[in-house]
């Protein structure tokens, strides 16, 4: 009796590990499913990606939802999440003075990119993303799961 209550607890132990162990400490999933759909080519991600307004993007989100879209943008802050696994902040409105305002949050699976860095970004429409900000209020952004990150400066 005893040895089975042992192996019906390691059993517990071990799934919930299974089940939790791809997980981060927000909740979020960042493996890579062997059974999501088939991967596609550069040419393919960018050749489906649209452009569209910030503005419209954040009024309309869930009508982008898992749809392919285009940004180029000044990279404001990273936060490493694990290892080649980033959150990057993104100001895509571009000015005189460079890259300000129009943030999204993108999910980044990549070599590490810095502050300051001008990337283009590819990527899943993935909805809005609230967050509490330093000063504890609640910031609601555009979500973007990286495709393809070209740095260009």
């Amino acid at each position: 009796m005893k040895v089975s209550s042992i192996f019906i607890g390691a059993f517990v132990i071990i799934f919930l590990f299974a089940i939790l162990g791809g997980f981060d400490e927000s909740g979020e999933n960042y493996s890579n499913s062997k059974t999501s759909a088939p991967i596609m080519t550069i040419e393919e991600i960018k050749s489906n990606a649209s452009v569209i307004s910030y503005d419209d993007l954040m009024r309309h989100n869930d009508v982008y939802v898992g749809d392919i879209i285009y940004y180029r943008g000044e990279i404001l802050q990273v936060s490493e999440r694990r290892t080649d696994t980033y959150i990057l902040r993104v100001a895509t409105k571009q000015s005189t003075y460079g890259y300000h305002d129009d943030i999204i949050y993108v999910n980044y699976k990549g070599d590490r990119l810095l502050e300051g860095d001008l990337i283009d970004i590819w990527g899943k429409s993935k909805g809005l993303k609230t967050y509490e900000a330093i000063l504890g209020n609640q910031i609601t952004i555009p979500e973007i799961d990286s495709l393809h990150v070209t740095r260009i400066t």
